[in-house]
């Protein structure tokens, strides 16, 4: 089990906030490093290093006996967490239909609407000579069908957490999709 957790961060960007939202629900402390995309930043040899994607987030997981791991990607690294800390909150439910559902919202927001809207897509569509307001309306119209399928689906796991009575059988108020912990669709979504 790690004993220290560091997270290359940009303040700015939805995948590593999720990453420490979930962190902070489940009690891990986190230490930041800073990278700043705008200043190209995450192309630096010594962060290539450590995460050869170019991208942020990633954490570095350090052992007590010196053993460290360095992932990427925000989803692995809430699967990380949630699988190598289960004796904190968890943030999948507990059956299975509902964590494929809250998968299934968080897969929306990593494979459909981010990979359009980040800073790494829009540069090339710039390179290739789409203007500034082309730009926005490509990244905003991809996102309208998906907000759609984000609403449906919140509000199924909703359904299916009020009809179930939630995780443990107790009943509980709607909070992030229909649960009160934040679950890995509501990072998904953060």
């Amino acid at each position: 089990m790690a004993s220290k957790y560091e997270l290359f961060t940009y303040f700015r960007s939805s995948s590593p906030a999720r990453v420490r939202i979930a962190a902070l629900y489940k009690g891990i402390p986190l230490t930041y490093q800073y990278i700043n995309p705008l200043k190209g930043e995450q192309d630096s040899d010594g962060y290539a290093a450590i995460n050869p994607s170019h991208s942020v987030p990633t954490l570095i997981a350090s052992a007590e006996d010196g053993r460290t791991v360095a992932i990427g990607q925000s989803v692995a690294i809430l699967e990380f967490l949630e699988e190598s800390r289960p004796d904190l909150p968890p943030l999948l439910p507990r059956d299975a239909e509902g964590r494929a559902r809250v998968r299934e919202l968080v897969n929306i927001v990593a494979y459909d609407i981010q990979p359009v809207t980040i800073l790494r897509t829009l540069s090339v569509v710039k390179d290739l000579g789409g203007r500034s307001e082309t730009r926005v309306g490509w990244a905003s119209s991809t996102g309208e069908t998906n907000n759609d399928s984000l609403t449906y689906l919140h509000g199924y796991v909703y359904s299916v957490e009020r009809l179930s009575g939630g995780w443990e059988g107790e009943a509980r108020t709607r909070g992030f999709v229909g649960y009160q912990a934040p679950t890995s669709a509501y990072l998904g979504t953060a």
